[in-house]
């Protein structure tokens, strides 16, 4: 998908829709259409927090003229609280890469796999042969996580770019746009449960413009 990704307007940041970044087609088709979601949902019971195995949380040395902010919207269930935490980590390993212009941070394969880390190496090398890279500052909020199968989730969630722009590697430049009602995207992820526990990001869609995420 080719959407602009960053940003005020439609002429904003990132050249296609980063996933955060992996991307089908915008705001066609809702969560039960994610690719592999389509396996039936089975009820899961609440787990207590403390079921969940906790890990030492990743570094992400954003630069400093880059500010990615991540709300915990945590449930109180263990198994969600958990999808929401490594949710966290694959979208700031997404922001980190492009950041650094590098797909090939450990931390971006650590928590994200599949379509999503295709989506998001490729978007990364657009900047780079472009010669950009990301400032400001972007939210990521209104995380919400609906289990299905064993070991399969999905996170729909809302991101705003009305503060982040693209920046010229070379000159420092940075292109700043107007905000508007596409700084606002919604997102639907689908995660994945590795067998060390680990909850990948595998794919996600996105939806510019969206009324639900507008602040």
């Amino acid at each position: 998908m080719t959407t602009s990704r960053w940003g005020g307007g439609a002429a904003a940041v990132l050249g296609a829709a980063l996933l955060l970044t992996s991307c089908g087609d915008s705001g066609d088709e809702g969560p039960d259409e994610i690719v592999g979601a389509d396996r039936d949902p089975t009820q899961q019971s609440s787990t207590p927090a403390d079921e969940e195995p906790a890990r030492d949380a990743p570094e992400f040395d954003f630069p400093a003229d880059l500010k990615v902010e991540v709300d915990a919207d945590t449930t109180g269930d263990g198994t969600k609280d958990a999808v929401l935490r490594d949710h966290g980590y694959a979208v700031r390993a997404n922001m980190l890469a492009l950041a650094k212009l590098d797909p090939e941070l450990p931390v971006l394969a650590d928590y994200v796999t599949g379509d999503a880390f295709i989506s998001s190496a490729e978007n990364v090398e657009s900047f780079k042969a472009e010669g950009r890279t990301v400032t400001g500052a972007t939210h990521f909020y209104d995380r919400e996580v609906e289990l299905r199968n064993k070991g399969l989730a999905s996170v729909t969630y809302c991101e705003d770019q009305r503060k982040a722009f693209n920046k010229d590697v070379d000159s420092g430049e940075v292109e700043r746009t107007e905000p508007s009602n596409e700084s606002f995207v919604r997102y639907t992820a689908l995660m994945e449960k590795t067998d060390e526990g680990v909850w990948q990001m595998t794919f996600d869609q996105s939806e510019r413009g969206a009324p639900e995420c507008r602040l």
